[in-house]
């Protein structure tokens, strides 16, 4: 089984991720409300009541208006943050990092900003493997 595994994942193309305009696919509609979607997810799995508004038409006002909800939440003093960030795949040490070393301002516009890259690469691959 092992040599399947490999043999499996030695011929899968090598499709690039757009991780540079990741966030100009948000203004298409599929885009960001499937990654609305896997979010929404994401949270509901660990408990955390979150609803995001997918009617918005600019990635920028999702991004922020998505910083203003996990602000609201006070998601980084949440109890079930490390396990959320277990759910998202997300390397705790590595977001920490990050949130130590922002200014107090923008945390929350960058843990939204680092959520949401996640849930979009889940949507990405998914649709890419189908």
């Amino acid at each position: 089984m092992a040599t399947f595994l490999f043999r499996t994942f030695a011929y899968m193309p090598n499709l690039p991720f757009p991780s540079n305009n990741w966030i100009a696919n948000l203004a298409d509609t599929f885009w960001r409300e499937a990654t609305v979607a896997q979010i929404e997810k994401d949270f509901a799995l660990q408990a955390i009541p979150l609803v995001i508004n997918t009617i918005l038409d600019k990635s920028a006002d999702f991004l922020s208006f998505f910083a203003e909800q996990i602000e609201a939440l006070n998601l980084v003093h949440h109890p079930r943050f490390v396990s959320l960030l277990y759910q998202l795949d997300m390397p705790e040490e590595s977001i920490s990092k990050k949130l130590r070393e922002a200014l107090p301002d923008d945390i929350y516009t960058i843990l939204a900003e680092a959520i949401a890259l996640q849930c979009f690469r889940k949507v990405w691959w998914r649709q890419q493997m189908k």
